[in-house]
């Protein structure tokens, strides 16, 4: 045995340390492409986020907006409504075969219509209006500040039409007013119905209801003849106040277009449109008395403003003339209208019954 094999310590195994590796971030550090991937990944959802708040604004704001433009297309058709079922209908019904009643309480009625007329115009001045509806809310505001000045002027009128001094007069004033109660019509009609028309479509808003609104229910009430008649159940006495001995007046007895006899009532008249449209109105006097100044009108009505034409015409006692009326305006194709055939009428007239016929028209190509 060796010295050196005797108490000495056994040898030691020393233990490797573990290599580094020579690649990859340290522990606990993500490296830089994961970090990247991570950012996009959050500016990705920052952005969707963004996107998506704004389209909820855009919805919330274009469903206002919306909202807004169907609220005052309704508004704008209630107060239509009222104006013809709280004013025209009743002032109209009150007017005919008025000199049977108290002037008086003509007078005062036709005031408290006047009186609703004003509160009409203070509604629509007081309605919410998107600004995309400002020029139709300006022409809303002409067409009832027309009536209700009009109304104003008839309620002046009434009593002394309805009296024996200066009645001539006062009717007179009275058909003059019913030319501004048109005119409300044609506005209403011509510029306020369009123009909302125009607004719902430019915001690609459909299934909307447009209300239309006509005052004056026929062309007769703008001749002071015609307006005598139904006020007074006469016609006018002339500048001279005397009305020649015998019997006047005049009726209605057919219309046609080109070889087309139409039938009165309610029978839909199915009539070809052709340029230079021309209605063919027989009228005969009635009366044992020759006639000067004659109106004779037809109206077209229920699309809009009425397409009206008239004609001023001289008769012999005993006659029927054909009084041409052309029509100043192509009326719509395919839409069921009213034509309405008058003659007013003459002083000393006393039967009014048959100066007028209705019919039922359909116009197509």
């Amino acid at each position: 045995m060796s010295f050196f094999d005797e108490g000495g310590e056994p040898p030691t195994t020393r233990t490797p340390r573990p290599r580094r590796p020579s690649t990859g971030a340290p522990p606990g550090r993500v490296d830089d492409q994961t970090l990247l991937i991570r950012r996009a990944v959050a500016g990705g959802g920052i952005l969707l986020l963004v996107i998506l708040l704004a389209l909820g604004i855009h919805g919330c704001l274009k469903s206002r907006r919306e909202t807004a433009l169907k609220n005052y297309n309704r508004d704008v058709g209630v107060l239509a409504g009222e104006s013809t079922s709280q004013v025209s209908k009743p002032l109209f019904t009150l007017l005919t075969n008025a000199g049977g009643k108290d002037p008086l309480s003509v007078e005062t009625t036709v005031n408290e219509y006047r009186v609703t007329a004003e509160q009409e115009v203070e509604h629509a001045k007081g309605l919410s209006v998107p600004s995309q509806m400002a020029a139709a809310q300006r022409n809303l505001l002409l067409a009832f500040n027309l009536r209700a000045e009009a109304l104003k002027k008839i309620a002046d009128n009434v009593r002394t039409a309805l009296g024996s001094q200066g009645a001539d007069a006062a009717v007179s004033s009275i058909a003059g007013e019913m030319e501004a109660l048109l005119a409300s019509d044609v506005i209403y009609a011509q510029r306020v119905v369009p123009l909302i028309q125009q607004t719902l479509g430019e915001q690609h808003i459909g299934g909307q209801t447009i209300a239309s609104s006509q005052f004056v229910p026929d062309l007769g009430w703008l001749s002071p003849q015609v307006v005598a008649s139904r006020l007074l159940g006469r016609g006018l006495a002339g500048p001279k106040g005397a009305v020649k001995p015998g019997t006047h007046g005049h009726g209605v007895l057919s219309v046609s277009v080109g070889s087309q006899t139409l039938t009165p009532g309610t029978t839909v008249n199915s009539i070809t449109l052709t340029t230079n449209l021309t209605f063919s109105v027989k009228v005969a006097n009635q009366g044992s008395n020759d006639e000067t100044g004659v109106v004779v009108s037809i109206s077209l009505q229920g699309a809009g403003a009425p397409i009206t034409a008239t004609k001023t015409i001289d008769t012999k006692a005993g006659t029927v003339q054909d009084v041409s009326l052309p029509l100043p305006s192509t009326p719509p194709v395919g839409t069921p209208l009213r034509l309405v055939a008058n003659v007013a009428p003459v002083p000393g007239e006393k039967v009014l019954s048959n100066n007028t016929l209705k019919y039922l028209v359909k116009f197509g190509r």
